[in-house]
């Protein structure tokens, strides 16, 4: 690998740098595991490896919680990637529509929104609509329906899509509005509430859209053919992570010094890549198929690590698992990306892993639990070493999420 070497403060870098975003990754102990976490119980030879001659520790992943919502914990890879997003505006439709190639402005209104099921007095009974794929036929029904601003409806991954309201002269959203989407099965689909009284125009216009959009959807004859064969339909959309700002940001390559690259297909760290001035070689990503996702990333990760000095890999499959609550199953995409990453050739690489925060099986959701994290170049000589988990992430540094990056390039500046 060739390596023009960048400079990070006074620090020369030295040698290209893998950063591995594993979605989620992080969990609590388990009487099932034997006390252990998904992390500390699952065979990972590549990242003990790693850690021979590696640093390992907890990042907390400061601002999640209070100034960046649980729900919209996504966003914490824009601290990950070391920016502090307490510091900017980060709501997440706006950062996915951008990732999406949608056209935002500043004032328009963006919401990122969840296929869900509901029953007809609008009970939610399935928040990802059986984790529906192929949904452009429900795209085309949403966005011929009737409404009374400009809007654009975009069906991205799975279950997800983008819904964006158009601003034009004396029209300007706000995103100081409630929520709609409780988060749960068996409660109600909420009805937005301005926070401000100049935000009620656009809480009476969420609510519209959610109630057109079950009208729109209850219609399709795609919604009727799922019931038809048993599949809950998608019959509601639970729009969340209101925007109406773009955050205008300093690119990373001016930030940090070096050429950077993102590998990834999901939405969010698209808009955010793009947001950073980071090019993105793009993989599909929830394809359905864990193997067959792993085996798209090879070919853009190899060509990424030619031409660029910092790639940045997300993986999602262990996060999904843990939002089922699927506890052997996170142990096995655990060791399906170790076993990725170590069948890769790194020739002197740092490899750095982290995530953008936990999702724990107990509670299938987000928390807001420190993260472990680990980066060196592998030594794949050693044996009978240290295992990567939880309990030498404890002995090790805690550092702010938004230092990593800064405590990688370090890594890569020595000889």
């Amino acid at each position: 690998m060739i390596l023009k070497a960048g400079r990070y403060k006074s620090f020369v870098i030295r040698r290209k740098i893998l950063c591995c975003l594993l979605d989620g990754y992080g969990d609590v102990r388990y009487g099932e595991l034997g006390r252990k976490t998904p992390l500390e119980y699952a065979e990972t030879p590549f990242f003990d490896a790693l850690l021979a001659g590696g640093t390992c520790g907890f990042m907390e992943p400061v601002g999640l919680g209070r100034e960046v919502p649980i729900t919209d914990a996504s966003t914490m890879t824009f601290s990950f990637l070391g920016y502090d997003a307490r510091k900017f505006p980060h709501g997440r439709g706006i950062i996915e529509a951008i990732g999406e190639g949608m056209r935002v402005r500043d004032g328009d209104f963006a919401a990122r929104c969840n296929f869900a099921t509901v029953s007809q007095d609008g009970t939610i009974t399935d928040l990802r609509a059986g984790r529906i794929r192929d949904t452009k036929e429900l795209e085309t029904a949403l966005n011929g329906m009737p409404f009374p601003v400009p809007f654009e409806f975009r069906a991205t991954a799975g279950h997800r899509g983008i819904a964006v309201f158009r601003s034009g002269k004396n029209r300007r959203f706000s995103e100081d509005i409630t929520s709609v989407d409780p988060h749960v099965v068996g409660r109600k689909i909420m009805r937005a509430k301005p926070l401000k009284p100049s935000a009620k125009k656009t809480a009476d216009l969420v609510n519209l859209f959610v109630e057109r959009s079950r009208e729109a959807l209850a219609a399709s004859p795609f919604n009727k053919k799922r019931k038809a064969r048993g599949l809950p339909p998608a019959n509601a959309l639970l729009p969340r992570g209101f925007s109406a700002k773009v955050p205008r940001l300093e690119p990373f390559p001016e930030k940090y010094g070096v050429r950077a690259c993102g590998v990834t297909g999901v939405a969010i760290n698209k808009g955010i890549c793009k947001l950073l001035g980071i090019p993105i070689k793009r993989v599909d990503e929830d394809v359905g198929d864990n193997a067959k996702e792993m085996k798209m990333k090879l070919t853009p990760t190899l060509e990424a690590l030619r031409n660029y000095a910092f790639v940045f890999l997300h993986f999602k499959t262990i996060d999904m698992a843990g939002h089922d609550g699927d506890l052997w199953r996170k142990v096995s995409e655990i060791e399906r990306t170790d076993a990725f990453l170590g069948g890769l050739p790194l020739d002197g690489a740092v490899v750095a892993v982290g995530a953008d925060h936990c999702t724990p099986c107990k509670i299938g959701g987000h928390s807001t639990d420190a993260i472990p994290y680990l980066f060196g170049t592998p030594d794949k000589g050693a044996r009978g070493g240290r295992k990567f988990g939880d309990s030498e992430c404890a002995r090790g540094k805690r550092i702010k999420q938004y230092d990593f990056v800064g405590e990688v390039l370090k890594a890569a500046s020595r000889r």
